[in-house]
C-alpha cells in the first residue's frame, strides 16, 4: 500500500476490492496489502479455515444486500468488513467532511494513532473522562 497522503481514499478502494476476494488465499493477501491500516482484518483473515471463509463470504453477501448477517457473525468477522483504523479515521472524516488521507494525518499528528517500524497503524485510547475533567 502507498504511503497515506491528504487526499488519500484506501478506505474506499478496500470496501469496493473486499467482495472481489473469492478465495481465503485471496483475502489473506488482500488483508496484507491493507495491513497498515486493517491490522485487525489481516490477523483474522490469516487465522482463518477454508470453512470459516465460505462463513465470510455468506455473510458478505448478505450484508452487501441489506440484511444483517448476525451477531455471531459480526464478532466473528467484523472487523473485516470494518477495520477499526478506517472506523476511527471515518468517524473524524465525517465529523469534520474531509478525505480519508487527511483524517488520518492530522490523526497521526495528534497522537490518536502510531505507526510502528513496519507503517502498521493502531490506535492510541484515550483516557476516560472523569467526573472532574470539563
Amino acid at each position: 500500500m502507498e504511503r497515506i497522503s491528504y487526499l488519500s481514499e484506501p478506505d474506499q478502494e478496500y470496501c469496493k476490492q473486499l467482495a472481489d476476494q473469492t478465495t481465503l488465499d485471496d483475502l489473506r493477501a488482500f488483508t496484507k496489502f491493507y495491513e497498515p491500516i486493517a491490522a485487525d482484518a489481516y490477523e483474522i483473515a490469516a487465522t482463518m479455515t477454508e470453512d470459516d471463509f465460505k462463513a465470510f463470504r455468506a455473510g458478505l453477501k448478505k450484508e452487501r444486500r441489506g440484511k444483517f448477517a448476525g451477531v455471531p457473525w459480526m464478532e466473528r468477522f467484523g472487523a473485516v468488513l470494518l477495520p477499526a483504523v478506517m472506523f476511527e479515521v471515518g468517524v473524524v472524516m465525517v465529523n469534520y467532511h474531509v478525505p480519508f488521507g487527511l483524517a488520518y494525518i492530522r490523526m497521526r499528528e495528534a497522537g490518536r494513532l502510531v505507526e510502528d517500524e513496519r507503517g502498521v497503524a493502531s490506535l492510541v485510547q484515550l483516557p476516560a473522562k472523569t467526573s472532574g475533567d470539563r
